[in-house]
């Protein structure tokens, strides 16, 4: 009956992902509700524009930690129950699931961020040099640049070109660019500003 608990580590990881992190802090610290400010979405970048580095900060943690527990857990769960080396599948199962809460939050009528951060954090339950490394990139990208999404956008091809030559296993980095596929799909509209220079910037960083 191992699936039913793989099955209840899916759901859970939805749950956690659902956790609208940045409405809650931007909701603490400023009485704003994030999703009719700035960009109007509810991530590190616009919780950043509204509240400042403390609270961009505990965003940009917690949504990662909202993509690597559910992703560790569906991993010792199959190492645990069922098979030692097979466990990539429910672990990215679980990861996904919580990617998925994430974007389409239940706690906030499926309206949520982009996934990148989240995504992220599938990556350091998995590969973490690689996603140590990327988030180090995204920081230096979005203090020399001061484009949020930009910073997403490199970090994002980043992580999927460093997994194409040193990957812990193929499946994985499928769906790891699964997940950058549409989080670059989900900044098509930056990436068209971007490239027209009328993408705003994020205020003084020093």
């Amino acid at each position: 009956m191992w699936y039913l608990g793989a099955a209840g580590l899916i759901v859970l990881g939805y749950l956690i992902g659902s956790i609208p992190v940045g409405y809650i802090v931007v909701k603490a610290m400023s009485g704003k509700d994030i999703r009719t400010e700035g960009s109007k979405n509810v991530g590190t970048t616009n919780t950043l524009r509204l509240v400042g580095k403390f609270g961009a900060v505990l965003v940009f943690v917690a949504d990662i930690a909202k993509g690597a527990l559910p992703t560790l857990l569906g991993k010792l769960y199959v190492m645990n129950t069922v098979d030692f080396d097979n466990w990539v599948i429910l672990a990215m199962l679980c990861g996904v699931a919580a990617w998925v809460g994430h974007i389409f939050p239940l706690y906030l009528r499926f309206v949520g961020g982009k996934g990148a951060a989240t995504g992220l954090g599938i990556a350091f339950a998995v590969s973490p040099i690689p996603a140590l490394v990327g988030a180090a990139v995204w920081l230096v990208t979005l203090y020399v640049s001061r484009y949020g999404s930009l910073a997403t956008i490199v970090t994002c091809l980043f992580i999927g070109i460093w997994l194409i030559f040193d990957t812990p296993h193929l499946l994985y980095t499928l769906f790891i660019w699964f997940l950058i596929a549409f989080i670059l799909y989900k900044h098509r509209a930056n990436i068209k500003r971007l490239l027209n220079g009328t993408e705003n910037k994020i205020g003084n960083l020093k």
